[in-house]
């Protein structure tokens, strides 16, 4: 099945929810006949990858002949596993039921479903409160395999509740945890195993990688160990130091930190922290890695042509699995540097508005937007030396925080010379290029807006 191959090829490593060698082992003895859960499984890994991958559905012919768009094909996936359920299904919950909400979540997402995309997560979001995710002692009793995957998930979901947090327009969404289960979780103990499936067992681990990841990265060379899962854990831990402040503080009561100048502090030792926790990657996923073009001696080649042709072929595919997670890891990073530098803002605002140390929060304002143009000049770095290919499994995900860097270059700062204003402005028309070629969606995305009805108050005078 090609569309399966695609998402264990292009999508696994950014949103890892099967065991892959187990996965494949079901797939090829078809349990989905006798096995209804796993039926649902494929049927929303299928809908998460038509969402991820615009320029891959016309080469699923029988799809694109039947639905002709991938709307219409989501759709139906989703509406296929809401009537698969059976009268009993919420009475046994598993992993692989939260993976199947949580892909149908992504792929109506990609399409810019809003609406049913948080509905999806909601579930999601039940099923791994249900299940405590979050809890380091209900991983007592499970093994390897399942231990693994359950940890993987809990730090998928906290992704999207950290934008539930972040985002206003997403403070509608019901959120996974409070503030005070957060301050509970023990979050190096939820990393995974440092080691790709076929190293892990139902038994146990095996491999020679170190199962756990330093704390602190020190590669001097290519680094055999650094996989695609180490890659999911650095990208982790840069989105909980990023994260780490509204997470944990936004909308809470409890006095920490609420002064302008103590949240200034924190702001401001966070994004240091932040700015160099990618010291130490192997080479291969530093930002300033040679893109497909560039050639060495010690390098294997990799030219245009053949990244057109098959830049997933089985010769590149570890490549370009590296490129995919290399686009996510870098991006996020950056993102999360222009939103600290937003929140930074935001309380050097606040007090100007106290009209507390005037003269210093220009000087804080000035300091932070050369940072951001700096951002955005790495942003736009990666965006054009990585090829579209690798760029596109990460979906709309990315593009949003290209969008977010992009327009918070509006707020650029009236009491600066003209020359940045004209970089600001040189800024956005390149942002806006990158995107137009970058958003596939199908329908105009909502998302922050609210998009849905409320038929109470339509005056219909049937009610």
């Amino acid at each position: 099945m090609s569309i399966m191959t695609d998402f264990t090829e292009r999508i696994y490593p950014l949103v890892p929810i099967v065991h892959q060698p187990t996965f494949h082992a079901e797939l090829a003895a078809n349990r989905d006949i006798n096995d209804l859960d796993f039926l649902c499984l494929i049927i929303a890994l299928s809908a998460l990858t038509v969402g991820l991958l615009p320029s891959r559905f016309d080469a699923y012919h029988a799809l694109a002949s039947r639905f002709g768009t991938r709307t219409a094909m989501i759709n139906y996936c989703s509406q296929m596993c809401l009537r698969l359920r059976p009268a009993d299904y919420w009475d046994h919950l598993s992993h692989r039921k939260w993976a199947v909400a949580f892909a149908l979540s992504m792929g109506v997402f990609q399409t810019g479903q809003t609406n049913q995309s948080r509905m999806f997560e909601a579930e999601s979001m039940q099923i791994a409160r249900l299940l405590e995710l979050h809890r380091t002692s209900e991983y007592e009793g499970l093994n390897a395999i399942e231990t693994q995957l359950r940890k993987k998930a809990f730090w998928l979901q906290l992704y999207t509740f950290a934008h539930s947090k972040i985002q206003p327009g997403r403070r509608n969404h019901v959120t996974y945890l409070d503030n005070y289960m957060l301050r509970e979780v023990d979050f190096d103990a939820l990393e995974p195993l440092n080691l790709l499936d076929e190293h892990i067992l139902d038994t146990g681990a095996v491999g020679r990688s170190p199962a756990v990841l330093p704390a602190r990265l020190n590669s001097n060379g290519e680094d055999d160990s650094f996989n695609t899962t180490s890659a999911f854990i650095i990208t982790s831990r840069v989105f909980l130091k990023g994260m780490r402040e509204s997470m944990f503080n936004d909308g809470c009561d409890c006095g920490f930190g609420r002064t302008p100048e103590e949240r200034l502090s924190r702001l401001r030792d966070l994004l240091d922290d932040l700015r160099y926790l990618l010291d130490g990657l192997p080479p291969h996923l530093r930002q300033w890695r040679p893109g497909d073009s560039y050639h060495s001696p010690d390098k294997p080649f990799y030219n245009d042509a053949s990244i057109d042709q098959d830049p997933f072929g089985e010769v590149h595919l570890l490549h370009a699995q590296n490129e995919v997670t290399r686009a996510n890891l870098h991006v996020t990073h950056l993102w999360l540097q222009n939103f600290l530098l937003d929140r930074m803002d935001a309380v050097i605002q606040e007090m100007d508005n106290s009209r507390l140390q005037t003269t210093a929060n220009t000087s804080h304002l000035k300091l932070n937007w050369r940072e951001r143009e700096d951002i955005c000049r790495q942003l736009l770095h990666i965006l054009h030396s990585i090829p579209h290919p690798y760029l596109e499994p990460n979906g709309l995900f990315l593009i949003y925080k290209v969008r977010d860097v992009a327009s918070s270059l509006l707020s650029c700062p009236l009491a600066m010379d003209e020359h940045v204003s004209r970089r600001a402005s040189e800024f956005v028309q390149e942002f806006t290029k990158v995107l137009s070629y970058l958003d596939r969606s199908e329908i105009v995305n909502t998302d922050g807006l609210k998009s849905w009805i409320d038929e109470g108050r339509r005056g219909n005078k049937d009610i």
